[in-house]
C-alpha cells in the first residue's frame, strides 16, 4: 500500500462520510509527553505503531509522536515498516516481529532494525547487507517468560557468537518482553526483569556490548519498577489507554481516537414491528427508531446486537435488533427531537456523557486492543489539531491527504 498525499479544499463544517473516526493529534502528542516525564530524560520512548498504529493510521501517529520526543519507531511486519519509509519518514524502525527471507532485501534497503532470534536469520541478513555495501543494526530478543517470538538463553549466546563471524551487522540492542506487566500482583514481571538483567550481565561477561536494552512496554513503563532501562516501547498507551485500570494514577492519558456517524432515516415502529435480520427485536409498544450507516464491517460487533449503546443528542440510545454488516439501528424515543442528518457517537464523547473505548471493548466481549485494531479500514480517519481538521487517511487506499480547509 503506498503513500500519497493530495491537498485538498473543503469549505463545509460536517465531514462528508456516513461514517468516519477521529483522531486527535493533540491527544497523542500529550501522551508520548506524560509518558515522557514518566520515564526520564534519559530513557528514549519507542512509539509503536505497528497494525496502522492500532487502528489510529500510521503515518499520522508516527509523524504526531516523534514531534513530540519519540525518537524511534516500532512496527510488526516489514511492509509496515516500508511504508514509512516510503512515506519519507527517517526514524528509526525496529521489527518487532518474525521475517520470511524474501523479506530480507526489503530490510536493507529501507534501514529497518529487525529483531533476531535465530542464527538462520542473522546469516541472511548479512549476506544481503554485505551485497549491498552497507551495515545493519540489529536487536536480539531473548524469552524471559512470555513464551512467544524470542530466544532462549543458549540460543542466544549461539547467536551472538556466531554474529562476530558477520561484520555487516551491528549488534544495537538487546530487549525481551513482558507477559503480566499490566496485572496488580508485579511477581511475575519483577522475575523476568530479574532474568533480562541477569542474562545482560552474563552476556556483557562475555565480551558482548549492548549499546540500548529495553523491556517496558505500556504496562512495564507504567507499572514496573525498574523497567524503564534506556528505552520504553509504548502501544496502547500512546493512544491514550491504561492497560488495566490500577494504573491509571501513573499518567494522565487522553483518548485520541473517536468513533462518529449521522443519523440516516428516522422511522416509528407500532407493536409488533421487527428491526433486523432474525427479527430479534419486536416492539411491544410505540418507539422511535434511527438508522445509523455503522456496522460490523465498520467495527460495531455483532454482540452489540440488543444491548450496545450510542450517543444521540448527548445522551445514550440503546441499539436495537440485529448488527448488520453496514447498518445498525438505535431506539431514540428518549433523547429528544431527531432527525437525519443529526451526529451519533459509537466510542467517545458528546456533551457530557461518553462511551469509552474500554466500555466497548466489555460489550464487545474483548479488549481495547482488539477494538481498535478491528475498526474497518473503509471508514476514513480524520485527524484534528486544535479542534481544526488537519488531515485524513484512508487506509483502504493507502492514501493521507493534507487537509486545507
Amino acid at each position: 500500500m503506498g503513500h500519497r498525499e493530495d491537498r485538498v479544499g473543503m469549505n463545509g463544517a460536517e465531514t462528508p462520510w456516513p461514517c468516519w473516526i477521529e483522531v486527535d493529534l493533540d491527544a497523542i502528542e500529550h501522551n508520548v509527553a506524560a509518558l515522557r516525564d514518566l520515564v526520564g530524560p534519559s530513557c528514549q520512548v519507542m512509539a509503536v505503531v505497528k497494525a496502522q498504529a492500532y487502528g489510529h493510521g500510521a503515518l499520522p501517529v508516527a509523524m504526531a509522536a516523534l514531534e513530540a520526543g519519540a525518537t524511534w519507531l516500532a512496527v510488526a511486519r516489514v511492509q509496515e515498516g516500508v511504508q514509512l519509509r516510503e512515506a519519507g519518514v527517517d526514524a528509526p524502525v525496529l521489527l518487532l516481529g518474525p521475517f520470511t527471507d524474501t523479506e530480507v532485501p526489503l530490510i536493507v534497503r529501507w534501514e529497518l532494525r529487525p529483531t533476531l532470534v535465530n542464527p538462520r536469520q542473522a546469516a541472511e541478513l548479512s549476506r544481503a547487507a554485505a551485497a549491498s555495501g552497507r551495515m545493519v543494526p540489529v536487536h536480539v530478543k531473548v524469552d524471559t517468560g512470555l513464551g512467544r517470538y524470542g530466544a532462549s538463553v543458549e540460543e542466544l549466546r549461539t547467536l551472538l557468537r556466531e554474529m562476530g563471524s558477520m561484520p555487516a551487522l551491528r549488534l544495537e540492542g538487546l530487549y525481551s518482553h513482558f507477559a503480566t506487566a499490566e496485572d496488580p500482583d508485579g511477581s511475575y514481571a519483577s522475575s523476568q526483569l530479574e532474568t533480562f538483567r541477569a542474562v545482560h550481565a552474563m552476556l556483557e561477561g562475555e565480551g558482548f556490548r549492548f549499546p540500548l536494552l529495553h523491556m517496558g512496554n505500556s504496562g512495564g513503563a507504567l507499572g514496573v519498577e525498574g523497567s524503564h532501562l534506556d528505552m520504553v516501547r509504548i502501544g496502547l498507551s500512546l493512544y491514550g489507554l491504561h492497560p488495566s485500570p490500577h494504573l491509571v494514577p501513573r499518567a494522565a492519558l487522553r483518548p485520541a481516537l473517536s468513533l462518529h456517524s449521522r443519523i440516516a432515516r428516522v422511522f416509528p415502529l407500532q407493536p409488533g414491528q421487527s428491526v433486523g435480520y432474525g427479527r430479534i427485536f419486536v416492539a411491544t409498544e410505540p418507539r422511535i427508531a434511527a438508522l445509523i450507516p455503522v456496522g460490523y464491517a465498520d467495527g460495531l460487533p455483532r454482540s452489540h446486537s440488543n444491548r450496545g449503546f450510542v450517543l444521540v443528542n448527548g445522551r445514550r440510545s440503546r441499539l436495537i435488533g440485529r448488527i448488520s454488516m453496514d447498518q445498525c439501528v438505535a431506539d431514540v424515543t428518549e433523547v429528544g427531537p431527531v432527525a437525519e442528518g443529526d451526529p451519533v457517537v459509537l466510542i467517545g464523547s458528546q456533551g457530557e456523557t461518553a462511551i469509552t473505548c474500554e466500555e466497548f471493548a466489555q460489550r464487545s466481549g474483548t479488549i481495547s486492543y482488539e477494538v481498535l485494531t478491528s475498526l474497518g479500514y473503509r471508514v476514513p480517519r480524520v485527524y484534528r489539531r486544535g479542534g481544526d481538521i488537519v488531515g485524513v487517511a484512508y487506509l483502504d487506499q493507502g492514501r493521507y491527504v493534507s487537509w486545507s480547509p
